[in-house]
C-alpha cells in the first residue's frame, strides 16, 4: 500500500514529511533539524516513544536533567514518552514515534 506524506512545519527550526496509515499502530516522518527545536525550553512527547536515525549532517539529542547524545550520519536514537527533550543541530532525521504522532500528545516547557 502506497503513503502519500504531508508536509508540516513545526517551528522554523523544525519541517518535515509524516506518512501514516489509520490502522497502524507507528509513523514515520523524514524531519529537517536546522538548530534548535524547540528553539526555546523542551518538548515531551505524553504518549509515543519515538525513535529517529541520522540520514544527513550531525547534531544532539538532549534530556532533560539526563544526557546529551552526540549524533551523525548513521546513529539512532530513543526518546520514550514522557522525557523533557530537544533536538540541535543541523540533520535530517527518519523519526517513527508508536503509537502514531499527534500535536495534541505534545507538551512544551520553557
Amino acid at each position: 500500500m502506497k503513503l502519500t506524506g504531508t508536509e508540516f512545519k513545526n517551528s522554523d527550526t523544525c519541517e518535515g514529511v509524516s506518512y501514516s496509515h489509520e490502522s497502524a499502530r507507528h509513523d514515520i516522518a523524514i524531519i529537517t533539524i536546522d538548530g534548535r527545536y524547540p528553539e526555546e525550553g523542551w518538548a515531551m512527547n505524553e504518549t509515543s516513544e519515538e525513535m529517529a536515525v541520522v540520514m544527513n549532517g550531525s547534531g544532539k539529542l538532549m534530556i532533560k536533567d539526563d544526557a546529551v547524545v552526540r549524533l551523525e550520519k548513521g546513529d539512532g536514537a530513543y526518546v520514550p514518552a514522557g522525557e523533557w527533550f530537544a533536538w540541535s543541530g543541523n540533520m535530517t532525521l527518519a523519526m517513527s514515534c508508536s503509537p502514531p504522532f499527534s500535536e495534541e500528545q505534545y507538551s512544551w516547557k520553557e
